[in-house]
């Protein structure tokens, strides 16, 4: 059985290609002048797994969510204290996106988040810019 993570210790259920989402994801925060992590950040740092992931033969995906997300992103340049742990500049939206993943993963009965579960936890969001996008783009992915 899958323990419920401490608060502040997340990052402990990462794969490594999640881990990588999420240093991408801070990377595009600091590329648009932002100091946080959110949900459209996170979506953006999971363009390049998106095919593994959904399987669609849809190649104009990865650059229509940049599109969209850039159209909603300002862009700007800042730089986010890469000495920060991931949780402490997550908003609490993409908080709550990763404590999707980590249910969803529980379910499933598996130790590790993986991008997978990290893209079901954005599509079941309800009000953020990353479950707007993916729903707009008809983005789905089976449980």
């Amino acid at each position: 059985m899958i323990e419920k993570p401490p608060k502040n210790k997340i990052e402990i259920l990462l794969d490594d290609n999640t881990r990588l989402v999420l240093e991408r994801a801070r990377e595009i925060a600091g590329e648009h002048g932002q100091r946080y992590i959110g949900t459209e950040h996170l979506l953006l740092g999971l363009i390049p797994e998106l095919d593994k992931i959904v399987g669609l033969n849809r190649p104009d995906l990865p650059e229509s969510i940049k599109l969209i997300l850039d159209l909603i992103l300002m862009k700007g340049s800042t730089v986010i204290n890469s000495q920060k742990p991931i949780q402490e500049i997550l908003t609490q939206r993409a908080k709550k996106a990763i404590l999707q993943a980590i249910e969803f993963a529980r379910v499933e009965g598996v130790n590790e988040i993986t991008p997978r579960h990290l893209l079901r936890s954005l599509i079941h969001q309800q009000d953020c810019y990353a479950a707007g996008v993916l729903k707009v783009l008809n983005v789905t992915i089976s449980a």
